[in-house]
């Protein structure tokens, strides 16, 4: 994130310290490229479909990576998308069932976020078919987020000074939409994703890493 960037959301966003004593657990799965194209070497990979391209994506992604870790996308101000989705457990939240806006309990724990990009469903059923689309999922549910309306989500990061201001740059338009809430978070996203490794490169077509799996788990027949 650029220095004038990290001032405008302290001085009027208010997140940053929180955001950068957690981002310290991130750095092995981000990848700054994989917003860009399809992560390196994965088939199923789907790059990100949005108006907004070249330059602004890296503002996009740090837009989303804000609104991430940010509590007030919930009614109390006490749950952030990081608070199920923590780097310090993976992009889960550890614990048997996820817990929501006032201690509420909901009925299954939270999947990784790590190479979701890759999933063709979203959330443990499958209901949401993109990123953008789970993004949206949580910030209504009662459980979860707890806000009356996605309407009101916007009206709320409207009376953000930092926030107006940053979804003007990325976005050029005065008039913030929910899509671009779930547009800029499903961005970050996209960007936390394990490293190449080994048996990527070999599912990936690279056959001279075979010698090193047999080596390691024995003449299992890996497909490809």
């Amino acid at each position: 994130m650029e220095r004038s960037t990290f001032t405008t959301c302290f001085h009027t966003i208010g997140c940053c310290l929180p955001l950068l004593a957690t981002m310290t657990f991130m750095t092995p799965f981000l990848r700054a490229d994989a917003g860009l194209t399809c992560v390196e070497n994965r088939r199923s990979c789907s790059p990100p479909v949005s108006p907004v391209e070249g330059k602004d994506l890296a503002k996009r992604i740090e837009l989303g990576r804000l609104l991430f870790f940010d509590t007030r996308l919930s009614a109390d101000d006490t749950v952030s998308c990081a608070s199920c989705h923590n780097p310090r457990f993976a992009f889960t939240d550890g614990v048997r069932v996820s817990e929501g806006i006032g201690g509420q309990e909901g009925n299954r724990n939270s999947p990784t976020v790590i190479n979701s990009s890759l999933s063709t469903a979203q959330f443990w059923d499958g209901r949401a078919a993109t990123l953008e689309e789970q993004a949206l999922g949580p910030l209504t549910n009662p459980i979860e987020m707890g806000n009356p309306s996605l309407d009101a989500v916007v009206e709320r990061l409207r009376q953000i000074t930092g926030y107006r201001e940053l979804f003007e740059k990325v976005f050029h338009t005065h008039s913030m939409t929910i899509d671009q809430v779930a547009d800029a978070i499903a961005s970050f996203e996209r960007t936390v994703v394990s490293e190449n490794s080994a048996f990527d490169r070999f599912r990936a077509g690279e056959k001279a890493t075979l010698t090193t799996f047999r080596r390691k788990i024995g003449n299992f027949d890996l497909g490809g």
